[in-house]
């Protein structure tokens, strides 16, 4: 009998601190938009009166989002980009330390119509959903129509 393969000769070493910055990865360049809902959180951030939207809404932008790749949603930074964890608002702060996320240095904002925003973590080219804003509630602007 032949020896059996025991997987892999290296060792894949854990992450240990801060995981690094967006604009340090160097594969965005080469990768399109994927998506993942693994991490998404229900936490509710509309505000009291405010009007829903279909998930089709939201999936018409993320289609759309999908089909550009990370090199053209990183080229208008003003409209989607990483936003630190302390930027935030102090009731999303603590959502991400309760979902054990605060290992992360940022949150990626994309930015649909209005108001409305979706946040998550960019993880090599794979966009974790983390929360639907349609109220700019998480990180606020006093821009006009933002």
């Amino acid at each position: 009998m032949g020896k059996r393969h025991k997987g892999p000769s290296y060792q894949i070493e854990p992450v240990v601190g801060k995981l690094a910055r967006a604009e340090e990865r160097p594969e965005r360049d080469t990768n399109r938009l994927l998506w993942s809902f693994s991490k998404f959180d229900t936490y509710d951030w509309t505000t009291k009166g405010s009007k829903t939207c279909s998930f089709c809404h939201v999936g018409d932008h993320m289609r759309d989002y999908e089909s550009r790749g990370w090199t053209a949603i990183y080229a208008n930074p003003k409209r989607d980009h990483p936003i630190a964890l302390g930027d935030l608002c102090k009731d999303a702060q603590e959502r991400v330390r309760e979902l054990s996320l605060d290992d992360y240095e940022e949150l990626f904002s994309f930015h649909f119509a209005g108001r409305e925003r979706l946040w998550g973590i960019e993880i090599h080219h794979v966009f974790h959903v983390l929360w639907w804003d349609p109220d700019h509630q998480i990180c606020p602007s006093e821009k006009k129509n933002t």
